[in-house]
């Protein structure tokens, strides 16, 4: 009886072992390091990732066909749409026909839109 007990003790502690495992704090908080200086900055940070993720459907030669007549290449034409790139991109709607943003690039965006859209 008393084997038993030890047996079901032992069992017991593994079981709550392998249950803590995914309370250590690099699963539940997993590292970004691209992302971890995020400054919201236009030039480096947004206008890079809207060429790259946006321009084949929102450029001045695309956007009457592909793009909704949203033109997306310069400064006041991404400040201008601020509200509906923001909502797309969290709605995973855009870009389209592709995977939903990753988040660190979802959050060089909002960065800059909450640092005041600034032309930097």
């Amino acid at each position: 009886m008393e084997r038993l007990i030890i047996k079901l003790s032992t069992l017991i502690l593994i079981v709550i072992a392998q249950g803590c495992y995914y309370d250590a704090e690099n699963y539940l908080y997993p590292s970004n390091s691209a992302c971890d200086s995020v400054k919201g900055v236009f030039s480096t940070e947004v206008k890079p990732l809207m060429d790259v993720s946006c321009k084949s459907c929102h450029s001045a030669t695309a956007a009457a066909t592909s793009g909704g007549a949203i033109i997306l290449e310069t400064y006041d034409q991404i400040k201008a749409n601020n509200a509906k790139i923001l909502s797309t991109i969290n709605a995973a709607t855009m870009p389209k026909g592709g995977a939903k943003l990753p988040v660190c690039d979802i959050r060089k965006i909002q960065r800059w839109f909450d640092n005041g859209m600034p032309n930097n």
